[in-house]
């Protein structure tokens, strides 16, 4: 199961410069269609668990690295990894884990927005004694 953590806001716009590419893409990580798509305006709204996600199509794209401010939290970590790779989804890094236990990775959209994943529970073992 994924969500994405309400946070402060109801709506976060993603700008991208090929909507056919971030539609694509998007539908793959959040594995389902978008309930609106216009691809005259190059808009998309997908409804996420609290929050909608937009796709807005940008001919004046800035370059570089932009966090999206999406988390999304996933019920088996490892599993989801594992399909993002077959996905052949950009990493930005490795694995990395907390003290608390807790799982993150970070991926790439098509347009270098950066895109977070976390376990949603621990996935740190009993020590057994």
């Amino acid at each position: 199961m994924i969500s994405i953590p309400l946070g402060t806001q109801r709506e976060l716009v993603i700008e991208v410069s090929s909507f056919v590419r971030a539609k694509r893409f998007y539908n793959g990580i959040f594995q389902c269609h978008p309930e609106q798509s216009d691809i005259l305006w190059g808009t998309a709204r997908y409804s996420l668990r609290g929050k909608r996600v937009v796709l807005k199509t940008s001919r004046t794209l800035p370059l570089g690295l932009r966090d999206t401010g999406i988390e999304i939290s996933v019920d088996d970590f490892f599993f989801e990894y594992q399909r993002l790779q077959c996905l052949n989804i950009a990493r930005k890094g490795a694995i990395e884990e907390n003290p608390d236990g807790l799982m993150t990775l970070k991926i790439f959209d098509p347009d270098g927005n950066i895109v977070t994943l976390t376990s949603s529970e621990s996935t740190a073992r009993p020590s057994g004694k």
